[in-house]
């Protein structure tokens, strides 16, 4: 029985598809492939073509709904997640009636999810954003094949299909109440170890950010219902990010926690970040998840908030 039990091993990506547009997009698209991919956001995806114009843009990949006849633009990145790759998303859902928008990458980082999250959470309903990470992944040396995990879903992936059903907006509204009152309780229980640090009100959005530097440095708590999971993050430019850089092991030692780690993001910005597990939607493990976040974020404004002033006064 032992014998007929394979091994599991993942295989790097970047050996298999070396060239984004002319391997990686053209394997996606073949008939096949696009099915996979379409399993797994559940969509109907029928090729258009290549290096399509959108607006003043070439998309890497058009399809269409099958169920809807609505666009879908597959934006790839055999990379991690970066600043570029998100804003060529949102330029195509600018210049598109209807629109959706699957960003495929190697890992999606969480600023960027946050970010697919806000444009979910706050675009038309006719716009749905879905953040894919893809792995190659082969069973005793086999032939790899892909997986597709969806990090990132539409809130509104559950309705019926046509864009404006009623059926959805109620969905929308429930999740930003949802939303809402998780920050509502968060914050009642929040005290800071600096008096002077400004605290957000509760807003509708998986995430609140609390200021340092304008737009230099800040510090962003958030909760992901799709991940099941929240955490903090400080997101750095270069020059704070450089500093902070040569402090790390020190920083991660006073913040004390196993899950903090730190990277610079692929617009050259600094990113220190603590998570852990958590399910938003799972009102008795709020209580827990709180706790985890106030006393992170207390941390954070502990060992950041001067470090960046002093760097920025």
């Amino acid at each position: 029985m032992r014998g007929s039990i394979g091994r599991l091993s993942a295989v790097e990506i970047r050996k298999i598809f070396r060239n984004e547009p002319k391997e990686f997009s053209v394997w996606l698209a073949e008939p096949e492939n696009l099915q996979i991919l379409g399993d797994a956001v559940d969509l109907d995806l029928r090729l258009v073509g290549l290096e399509q114009k959108v607006g003043d843009f070439s998309a890497d990949i058009v399809c269409k709904n099958g169920r809807t006849g609505y666009s879908v633009v597959i934006e790839n990145q055999l990379d991690p997640s970066d600043h570029d790759h998100l804003g060529k998303l949102i330029t195509y859902g600018v210049g598109s009636e209807s629109l959706t928008t699957i960003w495929i990458c190697r890992t999606l980082r969480m600023e960027h999810r946050a970010a697919l999250e806000w444009l979910n959470q706050w675009t038309p309903e006719r716009y749905a954003f879905y953040g894919v990470e893809i792995k190659l992944l082969s069973v005793d040396r086999s032939r790899p094949a892909p997986l597709f995990n969806v990090v990132v879903w539409p809130n509104r992936r559950a309705a019926p299909v046509h864009p404006t059903a009623p059926q959805k907006s109620t969905a929308w509204e429930k999740g930003k109440e949802r939303r809402r009152r998780y920050w509502e309780e968060f914050l009642k229980g929040l005290t800071l170890p600096d008096p002077d640090q400004k605290i957000p009100k509760s807003i509708p959005l998986g995430n609140l950010r609390f200021d340092l530097a304008g737009k230099r440095a800040w510090i962003t708590v958030y909760q992901y219902a799709s991940g099941k999971w929240c955490g903090v993050f400080l997101n750095a430019d270069r020059g704070i990010g450089k500093a902070l850089q040569r402090q790390r092991h020190k920083i991660e030692g006073v913040i004390g926690l196993s899950s903090t780690e730190s990277h610079w993001d692929g617009n050259g910005r600094y990113v220190i970040t603590t998570t852990a597990e958590g399910d938003p939607e799972n009102v008795a493990d709020r209580p827990r998840q709180h706790a985890f976040l106030r006393r992170t974020l207390a941390k954070y404004i502990k060992v950041l908030r001067p470090r960046v002033l002093e760097l920025t006064t």
